[in-house]
């Protein structure tokens, strides 16, 4: 097992062979990828917001803010809260279904969809199923994910 003396050495080697001024501008590197890192964190901070950092299909990790002028504040200061996000869905319309359609198109959208939001209310025609949709000649719209 090492001693402490021996791990020294080993670094101090180890050192020794690195062209000059490496270590000093790897220490700069790395100290203004962190200050620029905590300099954009306490902006979001000041801006009164929740910092959310979106992972892929993972979740979501956030840091609460909380209100300004509280003593809560530097007591919470660097807490972190995880959660699983799951994508939520707007409510279903108004008007009924879960999918949509033109009285005069070929196809079905999900009511949130782009395409839906163009059409008038007066034309729209709503589904409760994928299957009702297809049975009365519609197609599932292309630029709508989801269906």
């Amino acid at each position: 097992m090492p001693i402490i003396t021996d791990i020294q050495e080993m670094s101090n080697r180890a050192l020794a062979k690195l062209p000059e001024g490496a270590l000093w501008l790897a220490i700069v590197l790395l100290a203004s990828s962190g200050s620029f890192g905590l300099g954009y964190l306490s902006g979001k901070e000041a801006e009164g917001g929740e910092i959310v950092i979106q992972t892929r299909g993972v979740g979501e990790v956030a840091t609460p803010t909380p209100p300004k002028g509280s003593a809560l504040g530097a007591a919470v200061v660097g807490a972190v809260s995880v959660s699983t996000v799951e994508e939520e869905l707007p409510p279903p319309p108004a008007g009924g279904g879960q999918y949509v359609a033109s009285k005069t198109g070929k196809s079905y959208h999900l009511p949130w969809c782009s395409g839906a939001k163009q059409i008038k209310e007066s034309n729209k025609v709503y589904f409760s199923s994928k299957e009702e949709a297809e049975a009365a000649g519609y197609t599932p719209a292309k630029n709508c994910k989801g269906i």
